[in-house]
């Protein structure tokens, strides 16, 4: 994406990160070359590297330690496939991998230009925005996996998927009273002129 990586061993030509060998990979080529690349991490959030933790603010989801949170690392996409559907494809893969995990949180952090995608998926902001060492400038956000109800709202693509699995409304009453100025929070684009 044009940025340098700490991660980057130029000489081998490899980026390998301290969450690779615990992650889930995927990809989508296209003429032999990678599209997009999303990184996809699965733990519970009491083994989840401490920067991790205090970024996300894990410690207010402790009522769900002994369950898998999942998180979007990365995400990657070569500079002409910028503003093409491949994120949401991608994204929608991790959607389905998080769900066959029994996440019921995934979370992401990015900058404040990727936020609208996010939010489109059914990503909300749920904490203090915090700066990273390498990424700079992030917006930590998460997507309740089992939240039907705000995927039809925000008229998220994996509203579909969603269907396919059964979705208990519990998670998103939890979230409703432990994040409540962010719960109802729909984002820009779903939001009607009148709204906005």
């Amino acid at each position: 994406m044009g940025g340098e990586s700490v991660h980057a061993d130029h000489t081998a030509k490899v980026i390998k990160d301290e969450l690779d060998e615990q992650a889930i990979h995927l990809c989508l080529t296209a003429n032999d070359r990678i599209t997009i690349a999303v990184q996809i991490y699965a733990t519970d959030p009491k083994d989840a590297p401490a920067a991790m933790a205090k970024n996300f603010d894990l410690d207010s989801f402790a009522e769900f330690l002994g369950t898998v949170f999942s998180f979007t690392s990365w995400l990657t996409v070569a500079k002409n496939w910028h503003g093409s559907k491949v994120s949401s494809a991608l994204l929608g893969a991790a959607y389905k991998i998080a769900r066959r995990s029994g996440s019921r949180f995934h979370f992401c952090a990015c900058p404040p230009s990727r936020v609208q995608m996010y939010q489109r998926l059914g990503y909300r902001q749920f904490t203090e925005n915090f700066v990273d060492d390498y990424e700079g400038y992030q917006m930590p956000l998460v997507l309740l996996t089992e939240d039907e109800n705000h995927l039809r709202v925000v008229k998220s693509p994996l509203l579909n998927l969603a269907h396919e699995t059964e979705n208990p409304p519990e998670t998103a009453r939890w979230f409703e009273r432990q994040f409540p100025e962010y719960a109802r929070n729909v984002g820009l684009p779903a939001m009607s002129e009148d709204e906005f």
